[in-house]
Order: C-alpha cells, then structure tokens, then sequence
C-alpha cells in the first residue's frame, strides 16, 4: 500500500518533526492504493517532499496526504495529493521547482524534487504542482497500478 510508504518516510523525519508541533493526516478514497512500485525509492519520493513541507512551514505544521483512484491514458492508477499549510510557491518556484540545482533552501542542493520526479516518471507515473490560488503547496502524484 502506498500509504505505508508515506508513513514510513514521516517516521523516517522524526528528526526534524518530533520537536515541532507537525501533523501528517492520510485520507483516501480508494481502498486499494496498490501501485507496482520499487518500496525505497517511493519512500523517497515522499521523504523529499515532506521535508520540504516541514522546512517552509511554521508550526503548526499540517500536512495532508489524499489517496484517490484514476486513470491514466485508461489505465487504472492512484493519486496522492500532498498538500501542506505553509506559504505556498511563487510563480518561479512553481516553474522551477523540478528543475536540477533550483532551491530556495539556503542549505539545499536542489536536487530533491528533481530526483523525486525522474524516481516518479521511471515508474510510469507523473507529478506537478496542484492549482495556484489554493494555501500552502500540493503535490500530485499519479501511479499507474500495474499488474497486481
């Protein structure tokens, strides 16, 4: 299941969470969030994108994961919205936030979310920005299921 993933990757930040007041809350709609996917390198995916979430958010920290069914090109696959309730993205970082060496971290090497991206495109699937005008910053992931 995908959500273990999730969950594993925020225990896997307690480090950086454990001392802030910081909630990750998972939802889904779908009952089955099985995705043929390599377990360490989604942990990643996910570890990356909540330790940006953690670094531009003040506490409270809120970060919520949504787990929906899709379809690709008509082939079943899941949904992950991530979204957190820090200051979202500006116009660049939106356009440049996959981009290799872009960060706004001044301790970052802004390879993070562009690994994320290569990790999530060889699996077949897809990943970008949720719609601007909404609080904080999300970010959907689609993974075809594959055969189970």
């Amino acid at each position: 299941m995908t959500w273990l993933f999730l969950a594993e990757a925020w225990k896997s930040l307690a480090h950086l969470h454990g001392d802030r007041e910081a909630s990750l809350c998972q939802t889904a709609t779908v009952q089955d969030a099985c995705c043929l996917v390599d377990p360490l390198q989604l942990e990643q995916v996910f570890r990356n994108i909540l330790e940006n979430s953690l670094a531009a958010c003040s506490d409270p920290v809120g970060i919520e994961a949504h787990f929906t069914a899709t379809a690709v090109e008509s082939e079943e696959a899941i949904q992950v919205a991530i979204r957190d309730n820090g200051p979202g993205l500006s116009d660049e970082q939106r356009e440049n936030i996959f981009q290799p060496f872009y960060t706004t971290k001044s301790q970052g090497s802004g390879l993070g979310m562009a690994i994320t991206r290569r990790i999530i495109e060889a699996h077949g699937g897809q990943i970008a920005v949720g719609p601007p005008g909404m609080p904080g910053t999300e970010i959907l992931i689609t993974l075809p299921r594959g055969e189970r």
